[in-house]
């Protein structure tokens, strides 16, 4: 099961899609890469909260996507949580708890705020992706620079994978601001087997680089509790 989180190239693709810079199609099938398929959960409550809430069936990434800028949405935005550092999420609880579980989650701009988390399963046809469409609670600016260093090394990593497989003449790309690429469709299932092999290394450092930051943290509140109880 890949290791690459899939919300980079749904941010990348939908991002892309919403400026204009792709076609729903090219979103569509670049966010699924090497996967069997993609489907989406929860619109329908979203877009009607005091609705019966009855079951809902999943919607085909394309229809979704549609959906989604229907109910308002101009761009998204990853955030790579994990246990302990609930940075650049927005809340409420349950969403931010999903989210770091899932270790990744989409933050779409709207004026009802949306947050999507994928969940990712094994089945006859290949990998399965659902995503699940939550309201959120208002998206707050995220202090010092913890998110945007996230979202450099996943820019600088899309590259890095881009460029690997113009070396093997896979994928031609086209780098744009909000993460945009344009790849070709050619070889699906190599392209997604690349991508974890040189992307799986960065997150991993990136995961550790988080952890490291929080272990400071609670020592140095340790060591100041420490020094309080002294005074």
């Amino acid at each position: 099961m890949s290791m690459f989180p899939r919300g980079g190239m749904f941010v990348a693709w939908t991002n892309a899609w919403l400026d204009g810079r792709a076609s729903l199609d090219e979103a569509d099938i670049h966010t699924v890469a090497g996967d069997a398929v993609h489907r989406m959960v929860g619109l329908n409550h979203v877009a009607n909260p005091t609705g019966s809430g009855g079951k809902e069936e999943p919607l085909a990434l394309s229809i979704g996507l549609s959906q989604l800028r229907s109910l308002g949405v101009t761009s998204v935005r990853l955030v790579l949580p994990v246990p302990g550092d609930a940075s650049g999420l927005p809340g409420p609880r349950t969403f931010n708890e999903a989210a770091i579980s899932a270790r990744e989650a989409v933050v779409a701009q709207a004026a009802v705020p949306l947050g999507l988390i994928p969940t990712v399963a094994s089945s006859g046809q290949g990998v399965v992706v659902r995503w699940d469409v939550e309201l959120v609670d208002p998206d707050r600016s995220v202090p010092s620079g913890r998110l945007s260093e996230h979202e450099r090394d996943l820019a600088v990593a899309l590259q890095e994978t881009t460029a690997a497989m113009e070396g093997l003449d896979l994928a031609k790309a086209t780098y744009a601001m909000g993460l945009s690429l344009r790849l070709p469709l050619r070889d699906r299932a190599g392209q997604a087997d690349l991508a974890d092999a040189v992307l799986s290394k960065r997150l991993n450092t990136l995961r550790a680089r988080s952890l490291e930051q929080n272990i400071r943290v609670d020592v140095l509140n340790a060591v100041t509790r420490v020094e309080s109880s002294r005074a």
